[in-house]
């Protein structure tokens, strides 16, 4: 069950990244990007590496906000802010890097848990105040919910691993934020395709 529950994540998540970059344009297609996130993040499991599910997931989680740190920084300039955000993205992959931060163990001090997942923490609390300020967006006026949702499940799941590990089961429906996320800026692609066709259309007339 939970085999399918992912294979259907990925597939939706594939689909909807192959539309947007078809559909959109841009950095909209940042968004179709996005859809490797999933993948990134199941392809060690999928294979039969399980220790490096908690690795990979954070380095997916962190892939997806950095690029969408970038769609935000080229629509509403804010330039500055994505070097941060890509810097995070770099030293929590390479954290992951380290035996003990690969996937939490009875083995590694606890605070090795916290020190991996500092990155991701900091990036992904910088997203959730700018997309904040920018709420009255209204394509992507929930985009902070998600990302809170998105932490919501995934830093239970590592930081209880160790005194239950049936809180890692929080990784499989952390999945569906990530799918949200793609689906909002497919959104944006559809809306942005159809003011670009009547845009032409207009010039033709």
């Amino acid at each position: 069950m939970e085999r399918v529950f992912t294979l259907c994540c990925l597939a939706c998540a594939i689909a909807l990244g192959f539309l947007t970059l078809r559909k959109g344009g841009g950095e909209t297609r940042l968004f179709g990007a996005m859809a490797l996130a999933p993948v990134m993040g199941e392809a060690p499991k999928l294979a039969g590496y399980h220790s490096l599910r908690y690795a990979a997931a954070q380095v997916a989680l962190s892939f997806c906000l950095a690029l969408l740190h970038l769609f935000l920084a080229k629509r509403r300039g804010k330039l500055s802010l994505a070097s941060i955000s890509i810097a995070l993205a770099v030293a929590g992959a390479c954290l992951c890097l380290v035996p003990e931060g690969s996937s939490p163990s009875q083995v590694a001090p606890y605070i090795w848990d916290i020190i991996v997942n500092a990155p991701l923490v900091a990036q992904g609390a910088l997203m959730v105040f700018l997309f904040l300020k920018e709420r009255d967006w209204e394509d992507f006026s929930y985009m902070w919910i998600a990302i809170v949702l998105a932490f919501s499940f995934y830093l239970p799941a590592v930081l209880l691993a160790r005194e239950a590990p049936a809180a890692k089961l929080l990784l499989y429906p952390g999945k569906l934020p990530i799918v949200w996320i793609i689906w909002m800026g497919y959104e944006s692609a559809i809306k942005e395709a159809a003011v670009k066709r009547e845009s032409v259309y207009a010039e033709k007339v």
